[in-house]
């Protein structure tokens, strides 16, 4: 009876087990009930000022606006570069003209278009002129010190006349006709790279000169490594292809210049002002122009010549080079047929280096004395004076329109003043 007070296990339905997960898997020995997740709050809106869509624009505006700015003022900048030069020209005696300068190139560039430029040297230089119908200078803004110059031209160019008031003409045209300059803070050229395509050279009655192609890289210093001559203070790399010059004027050789190549340093710094003044302090601080490479390929003359040049006493050429040469005979026959040398030069100067060749090859010095080029020790020709300052009394030994000199050295004057101008012989 004991027993029947006391509770029977139940038998039935499931038995609850202490470590029973709960159907939410989570463990209530271990975490609190579960609470209500709260909802996410709406997101917050960004101020209209940092919105892409607003800023982008205004940014964009403002960087417009800026840059508009810096190319007016850069375009002012070389407007008034461009007077300056001008103002520089006229007090050197110099008379530059255009009719009108028209600002333009925006975005990417700064143009200044000339119309109609012209610039006429003073008297004491002869009062050559140059004009054409258009120039056009251009630069970017981020380099405004880096100019480039177009100019196709036709250019008129009336050189300094015989006292007379005659002036020989040129007229000059070319499919391109291009200078890149790089401006110092000096306003000095530091470098620049002329490129010439299809040039035509026209005057008097001759027929035109044609050429090719022309390149001249020059610099303020060394533009090439050379050795030996002294520092460089100016260097120069010439190109030339496709020469033709009228028939007068090919010397006895065919009808093209195929190429000229030139390599060549100014050894002692050019002083500025007049001409005649800097080449004499120039010729006495001992300045010299070096010739490293010197090439010629007109057929059938073939020359290759290094060498140097100054200034005698009387600011002429002066000075000497080693040459090696093929068809040189050609060459100074062509001299004589043209009236550039009495024909008993040209004959006694081919009996004395006509011992001198080897294998239709010669190499010999060329020198320039007193006025006179000399191949070896055979008189050549002999050279018209240079004028560099005002001019002096005429001379038979200076070129000058309107003279012609016979085979024995006789100064002609032409019969007709009508006539064109001849060539004149230099005695």
């Amino acid at each position: 009876m004991a027993d029947q007070g006391k509770r029977k296990p139940a038998t039935g339905g499931p038995k609850r087990r202490d470590d029973a997960v709960p159907l939410s898997g989570r463990d209530p020995r271990f975490h609190s009930p579960e609470a209500a997740i709260p909802a996410a709050p709406p997101p917050r809106s960004r101020p209209l000022f940092l919105r892409v869509y607003v800023w982008a624009p205004l940014l964009l505006a403002l960087m417009s606006g800026l840059y508009a700015g810096f190319w007016v003022y850069t375009a002012r900048q070389a407007g008034q570069a461009l007077d300056r030069w001008i103002a520089d020209r006229e007090a050197e005696g110099f008379a530059p003209r255009h009719r009108g300068i028209e600002t333009g190139g925006f975005p990417l560039a700064v143009r200044l278009t000339i119309t109609a430029p012209s610039l006429t040297a003073p008297e004491d230089l002869g009062e050559w002129s140059w004009s054409a119908p258009r120039l056009t200078a251009s630069l970017t803004p981020f380099a405004p010190r880096h100019v480039t110059l177009d100019a196709p031209g036709p250019h008129l160019i009336a050189l300094p006349g015989d006292g007379e008031g005659k002036k020989p003409s040129l007229a000059i045209s070319g499919k391109t006709m291009t200078a890149a300059l790089d401006i110092g803070p000096d306003g000095a050229i530091s470098e620049s790279k002329v490129a010439l395509e299809d040039l035509s050279i026209s005057g008097g009655t001759s027929a035109p000169t044609t050429l090719a192609s022309l390149s001249l890289h020059t610099l303020a210093g060394a533009l090439y490594p050379a050795a030996g001559g002294g520092a460089a203070a100016q260097s120069a790399i010439l190109e030339m292809r496709g020469l033709r010059p009228p028939p007068d004027g090919r010397i006895g050789l065919s009808e093209m210049l195929t190429a000229l190549s030139m390599k060549a340093r100014l050894i002692g710094r050019l002083p500025g002002g007049p001409l005649e003044p800097a080449l004499t302090r120039w010729r006495d601080d001992n300045g010299t122009l070096r010739i490293d490479d010197l090439s010629v390929t007109w057929p059938p003359l073939s020359l290759r010549a290094s060498g140097s040049l100054g200034m005698d006493r009387d600011l002429q050429p002066s000075g000497g080079l080693s040459v090696q040469a093929r068809g040189l005979f050609e060459l100074i026959r062509g001299f004589a047929d043209q009236g550039w040398t009495r024909t008993v030069d040209s004959d006694m100067a081919r009996m004395v280096l006509s011992g001198m060749f080897r294998d239709g090859q010669i190499t010999l010095p060329v020198t320039i004395r007193d006025r006179v080029l000399y191949g070896g020790p055979a008189r050549l020709l002999d050279l018209p004076t240079v004028t560099w300052g005002p001019k002096g009394p005429r001379a038979l030994n200076r070129i000058a329109p309107g003279f012609a000199i016979d085979q024995q050295g006789k100064a002609q004057r032409p019969v007709d003043s009508e006539a064109p101008p001849q060539r004149i012989v230099p005695r």
